[in-house]
């Protein structure tokens, strides 16, 4: 979840929460550590500039720490915007990707990907807008399990400098934190 500059459609924020709230409590009970920006920081959530919260991100990935940002989008132009933006390459996107498919955008563009992390949009917000409180909660257990199993499955050690979402390839974050920028190639490549 970012640090709460970021707008989305309304309810979008408390959603996103929830449901990186259950996937806590899920990869948690697995034996996975989780970390949260908003339990990283002294003053928490809204402690942290875009900035901070991005070097955050990078240096998480740079530590080998996966990095999973979750929203949730409305249709555009009718179609359902759902889909994993980040590095198709790293093995925990690939995970996500069986899922939730892939977003059809330049990665590289995005900041938390940009810093190593990826962006899961989970959810079609206009469709959980149209369903009962039952069929909300189904939808939301089923997302939150959906991105806890990526998780789990993802297997192998990340490439040294990154994580299981990506590397930091930045240029201003590597120019800040005196680093070489690097990359998983496509396969076979």
């Amino acid at each position: 979840i970012d640090p709460g500059g970021d707008t989305g459609a309304p309810g979008e924020r408390e959603v996103n929460l929830h449901i990186a709230d259950r996937v806590t409590q899920k990869l948690s009970a697995l034996g996975y550590a989780v970390w949260r920006p908003e339990y990283n920081s002294r003053s928490g959530r809204q402690a942290y500039t875009w900035l901070e919260y991005l070097d955050w991100v990078g240096d998480r990935t740079r530590e080998g720490v996966p990095v999973v940002e979750v929203h949730g989008q409305g249709r555009v132009g009718g179609i359902p915007a759902v889909g994993v933006i980040g590095c198709p390459h790293s093995p925990l996107n690939a995970e996500l990707a069986r899922v939730f498919g892939h977003y059809p955008t330049d990665h590289v563009r995005r900041g938390v990907p940009r810093h190593g992390g990826t962006i899961v949009e989970a959810f079609d917000t206009d469709e959980l807008r149209e369903m009962t409180p039952y069929q909300r909660h189904l939808k939301l257990e089923e997302v939150s399990e959906a991105i806890a199993g990526s998780v789990a499955s993802t297997k192998g050690p990340p490439m040294l400098g990154c994580s299981a979402t990506g590397c930091p390839v930045d240029a201003d974050y590597a120019r800040r934190k005196g680093l070489r920028v690097r990359t998983y190639a496509p396969a076979g490549g």
